[in-house]
């Protein structure tokens, strides 16, 4: 409660210090700025039912994963599972042997200023993709789907009507993850997919930056397994957007927006480096692993098999992060200028998108950049597997897995 004090007393003081003109609020103005406000536990048993049996088999023999996160819907079904296996008894993974789909929902921004999700919303943008996923995964001869859910669901205050809608709707069950199931499912994935488990092996310790759409977690490991620390900001991409977005007027310069932000990244992380520097001892060789949509972005590699086990230096996310910043200020002087083009721009759809990739990484690095300078990291490992892989590896390796 008094890190969520923290952190709240944080975005009021950032509200203030940088103004808010009444009359001025661009369209995002009704989205969450915190989409970190709660955590699930096993109690909440509605809530944790992550099973959906498509066939009547008492040992599922092919399984599929259905993630359901801030900002996308995604579909993974291991094609052979005795093949995928004996690769991991082998220490090789194949990105060939699992079929994957995504749709980019942007859940998220159906969650309101109190974290209500409008189920309109709800309904039109995400539930289609969820009944879409369910069939392919019929269609595939799939006998278990197992479902998870991460930040945004975690916080809805109607989250027990969005699982229930679902569960009527799609006939799908959701488990939402608690915050440190899926910073273990999450390491799991990249420990089984690797290519460098020898540098995982000879660090002590390991760290997750795990930067969602809606909040980062940071996860501190010793010896691959053991979660000694574990700090969750209430700054995902998702809401940094938001916060840019919404807190520019018409005289607001895109200069003045982008620092602001870099300065609430800042501010929030003083806590975290509070709530990890017992963690490990000072000068520890940590090995870094990054997960999400800016860090991959990063790698300038399209899809997540040419992305995974991209090593990027701290220099080529400083580099990164300049670039981008002189192109976007290039471009815009005004941020409702750059606002515009993103979301009211329907005449090209891959160009704006494109362009909100640029703004997703200029928001999203610099947060791995100072996480990365404060603890003396030189260099990161991208994860392409995620949540989604580990899930299924969980699951896969043992059926029995809660």
């Amino acid at each position: 409660m008094k890190g969520y004090l923290r952190q709240k007393e944080q975005t009021v003081s950032f509200l203030k210090e940088f103004g808010r003109v009444e009359g001025r609020d661009l369209p995002v103005d009704d989205q969450t700025l915190n989409m970190n406000l709660r955590d699930i536990t096993d109690k909440d048993t509605y809530l944790r039912q992550i099973e959906t049996k498509l066939s009547d088999k008492t040992s599922p023999e092919k399984i599929a994963v259905i993630e359901l996160s801030t900002k996308a819907v995604k579909l993974l079904i291991g094609q052979n599972p005795r093949e995928i296996k004996d690769n991991v008894n082998n220490s090789t993974f194949n990105f060939q042997a699992f079929l994957r789909e995504a749709d980019k929902t942007d859940t998220g921004r159906g969650l309101s200023r109190n974290n209500t999700m409008d189920m309109a919303y709800f309904r039109s943008r995400v539930l289609p993709s969820i009944k879409r996923f369910r069939d392919i995964a019929r269609q595939n001869g799939v006998d278990t789907i197992f479902t998870v859910a991460t930040a945004a669901y975690r916080t809805a205050r109607n989250r027990d009507e969005i699982i229930e809608c679902i569960r009527q709707e799609a006939d799908i069950n959701v488990r939402i993850l608690k915050k440190e199931e899926e910073a273990l499912a999450t390491i799991s994935a990249f420990f089984f997919s690797t290519k460098n488990k020898t540098t995982l092996v000879n660090s002590e310790y390991q760290m997750i930056i795990d930067q969602g759409g809606g909040s980062t977690e940071v996860s501190l490991f010793r010896n691959n397994q053991e979660n000694i620390k574990a700090y969750s900001m209430n700054l995902g991409t998702e809401v940094l957007r938001t916060i840019l977005f919404r807190e520019s007027n018409e005289q607001t310069t895109l200069r003045q927006a982008l620092a602001n932000a870099d300065k609430l990244i800042r501010d929030r992380l003083d806590t975290l480096y509070r709530n990890i520097s017992d963690g490990f001892p000072l000068g520890a060789k940590i090995a870094c692993i990054a997960v999400g949509t800016a860090i991959t972005k990063a790698t300038g590699k399209k899809g997540n098999p040419k992305q995974h086990d991209t090593v990027l230096t701290l220099d080529d996310l400083v580099k990164k992060v300049k670039d981008i910043d002189e192109m976007l200020k290039a471009k815009y002087t005004y941020t409702r200028e750059l606002f515009k083009d993103i979301d009211q721009n329907t005449s090209n759809l891959k160009n704006r998108n494109e362009l909100d990739g640029q703004v997703v990484m200029r928001l999203g690095l610099p947060m791995f950049i100072a996480i990365m300078k404060r603890l003396g990291i030189e260099k990161l490992t991208v994860s392409g597997t995620g949540l989604w892989y580990g899930i299924y590896f969980q699951h896969l390796l043992n059926p029995f897995h809660p």
